[in-house]
């Protein structure tokens, strides 16, 4: 299966749990109802953002939304540096979870910019 239809059948899966049709998702997410249609359809594919509100309407990681089972980084490698006093004693999902907040900061930073 193409990443593409990878995404789409997580998206549906996870609206299908939540009992979401398009336009219940659109609104949870902020995205508008053709937007939702585009991307469900595989008309276009959506910009690591909109995965975040998606994925945050969802209740789930937008990583696993995008198709990926392996975390983006390794959990040594984000311990060091500035950030290994506010990770230390955190298990690897509460630091996958704040290195997706962290990336979710950062693109809207770029947007303000």
């Amino acid at each position: 299966m193409e990443l593409k239809e990878v995404r789409i059948s997580r998206i549906r899966e996870k609206m299908t749990e939540h009992g979401l049709n398009s336009r219940e998702l659109s609104k949870r997410a902020g995205i508008s109802e053709s937007g939702i249609s585009r991307i469900l359809t595989g008309e276009i594919e959506p910009r690591l953002k909109t995965f975040i509100k998606i994925a945050d309407a969802l209740h789930c990681d937008y990583v696993w939304l995008m198709g990926y089972d392996e975390p983006q980084i390794r959990v040594e490698a984000f311990r060091t540096g500035a950030a290994s006093s506010i990770t230390e004693g955190l298990n690897e999902k509460s630091l996958e979870r704040l290195k997706s907040y962290a990336d979710y900061l950062r693109s809207m930073q770029e947007d303000d910019e």
